[in-house]
């Protein structure tokens, strides 16, 4: 699968969750955060096209995904930032205010 497919699949996969994507400008690094009960993935402006399926994949490894259907090459995508994410300690998903 081409990596415009994945990044696809990743956006649809968090649409079913409920989980917003959106891109903004500030000085912010790229995550997950919940706001008023809604599920966001904050996507920095200035971060590159091809590391935004990376941060959408690390966000979305937070949650469980064993009962929903993700095509096989996007699951082991996700799998493997989960994996990334795991042995990477200077990667933060939370969103302090």
């Amino acid at each position: 699968m081409k990596a415009k497919q994945i990044h696809e699949e990743l956006n649809n996969l968090a649409k079913e969750l409920g989980i917003k994507i959106r891109r903004e400008s500030g000085k912010f690094r790229s995550g997950w955060c919940v706001v008023n009960d809604n599920k966001l993935i904050l996507v920095n402006r200035t971060t590159p096209a091809e590391t935004v399926a990376v941060v959408i994949a690390r966000c979305l490894a937070q949650h469980d995904l064993d009962n929903q259907f993700v095509k096989p090459a996007v699951r082991e995508f996700i799998e493997a930032e989960r994996s990334n994410l795991e042995t990477e300690t200077n990667f933060n998903l939370e969103v302090k205010y």
